[in-house]
């Protein structure tokens, strides 16, 4: 195995593991074998993102895409990372960018809708959502989402197929549970909210917004349960191209 593959192996298993740091760290390596390296850079960019280092993201992904220029996948991580600096109009520019250069992938769909929820263009996000699942009828992240809106401004029947069917693909992410929760909630049966919601924060116990939402739910004070499809919008900790 060279050099370069060697580092970029360990840096995803580290991502995996939600170990930033050294995923960072060894993508760094894998520039150091070369400098120019498309792959490297989309770990390094995701993983300062999750570290919340955005400025120091925003000068990489400059750099990289001006070595990469025809890189879906680092105007992709530079769209999510607007999107968590909360610059929606310049998250929604850099998506669009990566979808004209990679239109058939699924996930670029999602993180788009993100943006025009963002700007509260619902009906936007539903058609790209559907769009979305067209290309991959198993997005879950997509499934995920349509359903929260689903619940908002559709039936609560549809959006429980779309739930069920995100989680019954992905039974180990946290999100899918926390849709399923409000699904519940919404149906005044605040134990098995309660319980997806303690799923929820014992698969992804770093994520400080859903141990509150989890929180506060034992309270039974969560008004219109706003808090769900704002996680799921813009500040999903689903990064990644397999996953939200």
């Amino acid at each position: 195995m060279s050099g370069v593959n060697y580092h970029l192996q360990r840096s995803s298993q580290f991502y995996e593991l939600e170990r930033f740091e050294s995923c960072y760290q060894e993508a760094t390596e894998a520039l150091k074998y070369d400098a120019e390296n498309e792959e490297a850079f989309f770990l390094i960019l995701l993983a300062l993102i999750q570290l919340k280092k955005y400025d120091k993201a925003e000068q990489i992904g400059n750099t990289a895409i001006g070595a990469n220029p025809d890189s879906d996948q680092l105007f992709y991580a530079m769209g999510i990372l607007f999107n968590r600096k909360e610059d929606f109009g310049k998250a929604k520019d850099y998506i669009e960018a990566a979808i004209r250069i990679h239109p058939t992938e699924s996930q670029y769909y999602v993180q788009l809708a993100k943006s025009h929820l963002n700007f509260n263009q619902v009906k936007q996000a539903q058609a790209l959502l559907n769009h979305s699942l067209k290309l991959n009828p198993n997005n879950e992240s997509a499934l995920q989402l349509k359903s929260l809106l689903e619940q908002q401004t559709g039936t609560s029947q549809k959006a429980q197929v779309l739930a069920d069917k995100a989680l019954n693909l992905a039974p180990e992410d946290a999100h899918a549970h926390l849709v399923k929760a409000t699904l519940f909630w919404n149906n005044n049966n605040f134990e098995s909210a309660e319980s997806h919601l303690e799923t929820a924060v014992q698969l992804q116990p770093q994520n400080q917004d859903i141990l509150a939402l989890w929180l506060e739910s034992r309270t039974r004070n969560i008004p219109k349960w706003k808090t769900p499809i704002n996680l799921l919008a813009g500040n999903s900790q689903g990064l990644s191209l397999i996953h939200i």
